[in-house]
């Protein structure tokens, strides 16, 4: 029997923006939870490039909800809808 291991969670995500910067791409992400967790944040990466303002080269992702505004309420679907609209937000900025 394979021991399973729930602290970490691949996602892929598609972009949904009024631009065609991000539109229509599909994201892979990885997700690691902290011993602590849900009371410390996990650590979110982009797998697949993605060239924005908030993801370093790492593919790190700069996101007050993972950093200082992180609550034990949050799930992986809400980091998940947060990352997307991160990416939506920016086409908004620029084109809204």
């Amino acid at each position: 029997m394979h021991e399973r291991n729930f602290t970490e969670i691949h996602a892929q995500l598609r972009a949904f923006c009024m631009c065609q910067v991000y539109d229509g791409l599909s994201y892979k992400l990885v997700l690691e939870f902290p011993s602590g967790y849900p009371y410390k944040a996990p650590t979110v990466k982009f797998e697949t490039p993605c060239y924005h303002p908030n993801v370093d080269s790492s593919g790190n992702i700069c996101l007050d909800i993972l950093k200082e505004k992180w609550s034990a309420l949050y799930d992986v679907r809400t980091i998940l809808l947060s990352v997307q609209s991160l990416l939506a937000g920016d086409c908004l900025t620029v084109f809204g």
